[in-house]
């Protein structure tokens, strides 16, 4: 171990800036864009509420609060996987890190268990907004929607963090670019209907069945790219979800695991993250605001929780970083 101030030492030796941005950025732009495709759902859902109904608007806006508090809160835990997954991949231990994503599955849907409840039922959420009886009742619809995508989303998150570690961004950058082009079209006939194909108008209950819709197609397709694409056959991920392993899943769960390996998993955890979330829900109770005030604050709270881009695989320290990076050359 005490090696490994020395070579982080003589790395600057080694890599120069240019060099280093080289290596970068075929992983990040394709984070990036992922992100962006992530941030352009919510926003979608925006610009077609907004030309609907200002109720429904205002439901849509606390209702996104609710569901970024669990969501976000939830995700956190999940993509913890992608500095473990990131740390057996670094030592060639490829049957393991496959083993990893099995386990973060199950995390994924212990946790959308609890989360999809408090979607479902959720009494907490109106309670502090405070919202009146008529977008109470649409946030309710809404919401009932979102608690079927919730799985969906934790799964994928799941995807998403073993394939930035395992340097394979573009994987998940393309099927979040089909999901938003499968989810516009949908957001659009559910929302305003297509009478000649018998679909009614929906308002922002619509927007919650497309996005569950587009979540769901977004696993599957992912399935799909793990189970036929050579890469993934060292990993050993096989056909078959493997059985809960405990010793497995206590690296993705304690929160000293999260400080150490994947601060941002504890930042977005913590409840001061969805504090400006929830200024929206909060401004609903003022009537002087009336259900026009979500058109200002819902595209920024869009871009709030995905502005951050994860480590590449081994980037546990800094010395990890650089030995990861040399490695790629």
């Amino acid at each position: 171990m005490s090696a490994l101030p020395g070579d982080a030492q003589a790395l600057p030796a080694r890599l120069g800036w240019r060099d280093s941005a080289a290596r970068i950025l075929p992983l990040a732009w394709p984070v990036f864009i992922a992100q962006l495709a992530v941030i352009a759902f919510g926003t979608v859902d925006t610009l077609l509420v907004a030309r609907y109904a200002s109720l429904d608007l205002a439901a849509l806006a606390v209702g996104s609060a609710a569901y970024i508090t669990v969501f976000i809160g939830f995700m956190g835990m999940v993509v913890a996987v992608g500095p473990i997954v990131g740390q057996f991949f670094g030592a060639k231990q490829l049957h393991e890190a496959g083993h990893q994503l099995h386990q973060a599955v199950w995390v994924a849907l212990a946790l959308a268990v609890l989360g999809s409840t408090l979607l479902a039922f959720p009494w907490p959420f109106l309670a502090l907004s405070q919202a009146t009886p008529e977008v109470e009742a649409k946030m309710r619809q809404y919401l009932m929607a979102l608690a079927f995508a919730l799985p969906a989303a934790l799964l994928f998150a799941a995807y998403r963090g073993f394939n930035n570690a395992v340097s394979r961004p573009k994987a998940v950058m393309v099927i979040q670019l089909a999901g938003l082009s499968l989810k516009v079209p949908l957001s659009a006939a559910l929302v305003f209907g297509v009478p000649a194909l018998g679909i009614p108008s929906l308002g922002v209950m619509g927007c919650g069945i497309a996005t569950a819709i587009a979540m769901w197609a977004q696993v599957a397709a992912g399935l799909w790219v793990l189970q036929r694409d050579r890469f993934y056959a060292p990993f050993s991920l096989g056909g078959r979800l493997r059985p809960p392993d405990r010793r497995a899943i206590g690296r993705d769960l304690p929160m000293h695991r999260l400080m150490h390996r994947f601060p941002q998993a504890l930042w977005i955890t913590s409840p001061l993250c969805h504090l400006f979330a929830w200024v929206a829900a909060l401004c609903g109770t003022n009537l002087w605001l009336g259900p026009v005030w979500p058109v200002f604050w819902i595209p920024a709270q869009d871009a709030r929780p995905q502005l951050f881009v994860e480590p590449p695989a081994g980037c546990d320290s800094p010395s990890g970083c650089g030995r990861a990076l040399a490695g790629r050359g």
